[in-house]
């Protein structure tokens, strides 16, 4: 049990070693450079987990979580472009507007974040900090966006998956889309949900 409030530093430290030795091992590979930018942004996202209770000024607080929505943020982007490498739909990248897309929702998602238009009210608690989510439209702009490019990109592993010869791609799929199926299940349950019930603790 002593082990549970380091979990997320942990993570941080794997997420980031994960992703340079992806990188290490081919840094010419699309698919590589991919999932190395997906553990890396996994990396970043566990940084508002890490902030102290007490102790810490909310100046401090607000920067650190505007430097973790780069992982929170970006992701559906990074896993939409990783499922396109994994099923060889590189295709795809020729469409100047799917690229325009990929690129500014995440960036004006971050602007909107960073001027206090997503997550807001940040309140300490005995195992960590709390917030909530603004009554503005551009947090349900994000909902949107988080879900459908991951339902998109689960899709695209699971297609792939099912009609791939390479029976490694196979194997590979059935155990990335249970895997990130589950993932965006619980995370829209306790980083979604959750807080727009105004509820953030099993606990209390």
């Amino acid at each position: 049990m002593f082990l549970i409030p380091y979990l997320h530093f942990f993570c941080l430290i794997l997420y980031a070693f994960t992703a340079g030795y992806i990188i290490y091992m081919d840094p010419k590979s699309p698919l590589n450079k991919a999932l190395a930018i997906l553990m890396a942004l996994f990396s970043i996202w566990n940084l508002m987990y890490l902030l102290p209770p007490t102790n810490i000024a909310l100046e401090t607080v607000n920067l650190i979580q505007n430097i973790s929505s780069f992982g929170w943020i970006v992701f559906p982007s990074a896993l939409f472009c990783f499922s396109i490498f994994l099923s060889e739909k590189e295709k795809l990248y020729r469409s100047k507007i799917l690229i325009f897309i990929i690129l500014t929702i995440p960036l004006f998602l971050l602007y909107k974040q960073w001027t206090n238009n997503m997550l807001i009210d940040p309140v300490p608690q005995d195992y960590g900090w709390t917030y909530s989510w603004a009554n503005t439209i551009w947090t349900y702009i994000f909902h949107v966006y988080y879900a459908s490019f991951s339902i998109i990109s689960i899709y695209f592993i699971y297609w792939y998956g099912k009609n791939s010869p390479n029976i490694s791609a196979k194997k590979q799929a059935k155990m990335i889309v249970p895997s990130l199926s589950l993932a965006l299940i619980g995370g829209s349950f306790f980083d979604v949900l959750m807080p727009l019930m105004n509820f953030h603790s099993i606990l209390k």
